[in-house]
């Protein structure tokens, strides 16, 4: 389906508002051996009510809600914060350090251009601001924030190509300039999952891994 021009200038300009939050890492094995998938939620009053793993695009979505617990608000921001690299506009940084970080970050492999133009000709008239930025941002590795709203503090997190370790009884998520952005209980089952605060987020009926 093609699009107006419009459309694309509309993802581009969206796009460059958030690239100097964008979080960008290296290539990895992504989920790895991380057994869950679907949309997790909980019924207890936190910032975060849940979570969407979707191994399919390398996801994780963090489902957010208003919150009036100042740890709650602490912990999104910190991780709305995770690998913002302010560096890559220090003035003072080497051409040597910039050559460095776009190598070692695989920025020279993202085709930004084909990402938007790509993103842009899968919009649908019945979606969203949040939907056209999901499009385009789980092609690029980092963190992200979906809104539909700009001033919308509460916006849900898009955690793109993040790399799942197992370290001893925990899955680690995390990217490169923070390796440790959530923490999750290891369980045998997979119809719940619980974070390193102990809160219990419950697999959402229809969500059940295939």
């Amino acid at each position: 389906m093609k699009f107006s021009r419009s459309t694309v200038v509309t993802l581009a300009v969206i796009f460059l508002i958030n690239f100097f939050t964008i979080s960008l890492v290296e290539a990895h094995d992504g989920f790895g051996d991380f057994p869950y998938e679907g949309t997790y939620l909980t019924d207890e009053n936190q910032a975060i009510r849940g979570f969407t793993f979707d191994t399919e695009s390398q996801s994780i979505t963090i489902l957010t809600q208003q919150s009036s617990q100042n740890e709650d608000i602490r912990r999104l921001l910190e991780i709305r914060n995770s690998g913002n690299h302010t560096a890559l506009i220090d003035p003072f940084i080497s051409a040597e350090e910039v050559n460095d970080m776009r190598e070692k970050w695989g920025l020279d492999d993202i085709d930004y251009s084909k990402i938007l133009l790509e993103a842009a000709d899968k919009v649908e008239p019945w979606m969203t601001r949040k939907d056209a930025l999901r499009l385009a941002f789980q092609e690029i590795p980092g963190v992200h924030s979906l809104s539909d709203i700009d001033s919308d503090f509460n916006s849900d997190i898009l955690i793109s190509k993040p790399e799942i370790l197992q370290s001893q009884d925990l899955w680690i998520v995390g990217i490169m300039g923070d390796p440790r952005i959530l923490r999750f209980e290891m369980n045998e089952s997979t119809d719940s999952i619980t974070d390193e605060y102990g809160i219990v987020y419950t697999l959402e009926e229809g969500n059940q891994n295939e």
